[in-house]
């Protein structure tokens, strides 16, 4: 069975909140290096058996805009087991053009029965530098009851801190389970980011019959930009090497996903 509709990519967009929109250190920033429509080319491709259970790829991805200039590099180290584990590196290193960041992660595609979102982290939303607010726990909702409906749409229902998550469905035993060394941000919403961008009212959207699932190592602080002073430097997502490493694995029911939290920390000391 399918889990995912499509590859796991890089993603470095989210669509813009009215905050963003008159922020100087963001719309205006990322527009003009054109984070919206980047057009990934993948070098050489290196495999490696590492072991008899274990395959490495080794890939580079360049991201270009619209005018054909280079905006980012990612360096990419798969890990891939015999027990379905799979882990992906990213080393993102962003072009001296490149000034500000609306996000560093990954977002991929999932039928929309997947929406049975368990997850260990915060119960509300909230972004960097306003994340104090939501308690530490277990919860399990449908992962479309999150997001919000703003009269202008935008981003919004994302969950920093979070610990892991996994997508299940009511009509198949498969899951997936995703989680990272580090503390990351996730999201869930059954729309398309271009959608999400372009329209300016509730009835411009148009919903997909696939879940957009966001992975977020770094997620750029939102501010008050359209009715108070903008977000601090110092939590601007700027020109540095970002690197983390995503881990995922698919499981099958009652198999419970506390239960792989064990076997992920051994997977992150073997990727460390």
């Amino acid at each position: 069975e399918e889990l995912l509709k499509g590859e796991i990519h890089n993603n470095f967009w989210r669509a813009p909140t009215l905050n963003d929109e008159v922020d100087s250190w963001a719309l205006p920033r990322w527009k003009k290096v054109g984070l919206q429509h980047l057009t990934a080319k993948t070098g050489d491709l290196h495999i490696e058996r590492l072991d008899n259970n274990k395959v490495s790829v080794n890939a580079a991805v360049e991201y270009y805009d619209g005018m054909g200039q280079l905006q980012i590099v990612v360096n990419k180290i798969y890990l891939v087991d015999g027990e379905g584990n799979v882990s992906i590196t990213n080393r993102v290193e962003p072009m001296e053009s490149l000034t500000s960041l609306p996000k560093v992660g990954v977002q991929f595609q999932m039928p929309l029965d997947y929406r049975n979102l368990t997850w260990f982290g915060k119960d509300t939303e909230n972004y960097p530098v306003r994340n104090a607010s939501g308690k530490m726990g277990l919860y399990k909702v449908d992962a479309l009851s999150l997001f919000e409906q703003h009269v202008v749409p935008q981003d919004n229902s994302n969950h920093a801190e979070t610990r892991w998550m996994a997508l299940t469905s009511d009509k198949s035993s498969a899951g997936l389970f995703v989680t990272m060394p580090d503390p990351f941000n996730i999201s869930v919403y059954n729309y398309d980011d271009d959608n999400l961008t372009a329209a300016r009212r509730i009835n411009q959207l148009n919903p997909t019959d696939f879940l957009t699932v966001n992975i977020d190592y770094k997620q750029a602080p939102i501010g008050t930009a359209s009715g108070g002073p903008g977000v601090d430097e110092k939590y601007v997502l700027g020109n540095l090497v970002y690197e983390y490493t995503v881990l995922l694995r698919a499981f099958v029911k009652p198999q419970d996903p506390i239960e792989l939290t064990r076997f992920n920390r051994r997977s992150e000391e073997r990727v460390s």
